[in-house]
């Protein structure tokens, strides 16, 4: 079940999280923002990207230059299940 692969690796909801918090921004996030605001490792953080690109719930622009840049922003899918999570939070804190 895809979703199960989401949830396993980590940083994908922190990622999820914090490129739907920062969705006004039309060009995507800057990957170096991403690592540096959402707090996840180099690696992990790179494996959950390409998750979450595997289940088009993330999109992504290679900028190509000095230094080359790599731009990513959740798709409307993406954001449909980043809402689903945040709700899901909010109920069990609700809970508490």
């Amino acid at each position: 079940m895809p979703f199960d692969d989401i949830g396993k690796q980590v940083g994908t909801l922190q990622i999820m999280r914090y490129l739907y918090a920062h969705k006004e921004i039309e060009k995507g996030i800057p990957v170096t923002t991403i690592q540096k605001e959402s707090r996840v490792n180099y690696n992990p953080m790179y494996k959950s990207l390409k998750l979450l690109i595997e289940h088009d719930l993330v999109e992504k622009e290679e900028v190509h230059g000095f230094p080359p840049r790599k731009y990513y922003w959740l798709t409307d899918k993406g954001s449909k299940l980043t809402e689903l999570v945040i709700a899901g939070d909010e109920l069990l804190k609700s809970d508490e």
